[in-house]
Formats: structure tokens, C-alpha cells, sequence
């Protein structure tokens, strides 16, 4: 079931990294043009203005892909885990029941 999630889910995180990508590319560009700007009439105005407007944006969607992927590694830690506890859980329980049956068994002979 968790591959029908991941799959299902794979087109709409390719379009946000289509989308964070197009962003961080225009304040680049704007940056770009504002340091132009800088060197032509000297103001730092521009400059100010763009960092001040998108570096916020910027910051948060490099944070978010960058920590994304431990996030993806430890929810594939936490199912491999309760996979692991189900076994295990399983494997109790029969011996449990085995361990009674012995018992009884005991108690029955003795």
C-alpha cells in the first residue's frame, strides 16, 4: 500500500519542484538585474527590496527539500520497525500459546 501512496504523490511533488524551482530562479534573475542596477546608478535600493521580498521564500523552500529526504528515511525506518514488531508480536504470541498448552499439558499429567 505504501508504493500506491508514493506513486500517487510522485506527480504532484515533481510539480512543486517545477514550481519552487521557477521561483528560486526569478529571484535570481531579479537579483541579478537589481545588482545591475546597482552598478549603473549606484542605489542599493533594488537590491534591498528583492532580498527583502523573497529571500524569506527562498530560505524556506531550500529548507524544505534539503529536509525533506531524512524525513522520507525515517518514515521507511518506522514501517521497516513495525513490520519488524509485528513479527515479533506474532512470534510471542505462538510461543505463548505453545508455552500454555505445555503447562496444561503438566498440570493435567502431574
Amino acid at each position: 500500500m505504501p508504493d500506491q501512496k508514493t506513486s500517487s504523490s510522485e506527480p504532484l511533488t515533481d510539480k512543486q519542484f517545477q514550481i519552487a524551482i521557477v521561483f528560486i530562479a526569478g529571484f535570481f534573475v531579479l537579483l541579478g538585474i537589481s545588482l545591475i542596477q546597482y552598478f549603473i546608478s549606484g542605489s542599493l535600493e533594488a537590491a534591498k527590496l528583492v532580498g527583502a521580498i523573497f529571500s524569506g521564500w527562498v530560505g524556506a523552500i531550500i529548507g524544505f527539500y534539503f529536509g525533506q529526504r531524512p524525513v522520507e528515511q525515517v518514515r521507511q525506518t518506522l514501517t521497516e520497525e513495525r513490520a519488524r514488531t509485528k513479527e515479533l508480536t506474532e512470534y510471542i504470541k505462538a510461543r505463548s500459546d505453545e508455552m500454555w498448552k505445555r503447562l496444561e499439558h503438566e498440570e493435567k499429567e502431574g
